[in-house]
């Protein structure tokens, strides 16, 4: 393999990667808020729970430090999140499917496309 290659695949690797941890932290989001109670169903005490205190810590205020937490601290939980999602979110999985494919596809119509640059292209010369 050569370098040119190997970097089309790295680079199809990764963006997979990257759009697989993404959804997963929003169908992770997603069942959390679902399975939060409303702060309509709260009662006052609960309510006033909620209220933070000033010294709190500045990474619980931070939205990817949140984002990340819970998609860490939900992996556990990954069977109960996909069956959630199956019976009342399907379009979610649709569309995290939809993205994923169109990652694979990207990563081969590019593949291609190298090939066929590396076959048509002029060959140039090397300096010594």
């Amino acid at each position: 393999m050569t370098q040119k290659s190997q970097s089309v695949l790295w680079v199809t690797g990764l963006c997979f990667l990257f759009v697989l941890w993404t959804s997963w932290g929003f169908l992770a989001v997603s069942w959390v808020g679902a399975k939060s109670p409303s702060i309509l169903e709260l009662g006052e005490r609960e309510r006033s729970e909620l209220v933070k205190p000033e010294s709190s810590v500045a990474w619980e205020e931070d939205p990817m430090a949140i984002f990340t937490s819970h998609a860490l601290g939900q992996l556990p939980h990954a069977p109960q999140i996909l069956v959630w999602h199956f019976r009342n979110r399907l379009w979610l999985l649709v569309l995290i499917g939809a993205m994923l494919s169109g990652v694979l596809v990207g990563g081969v119509m590019l593949k291609r496309l190298e090939r066929h640059l590396e076959r048509t292209a002029p060959r140039i010369p090397e300096r010594e």
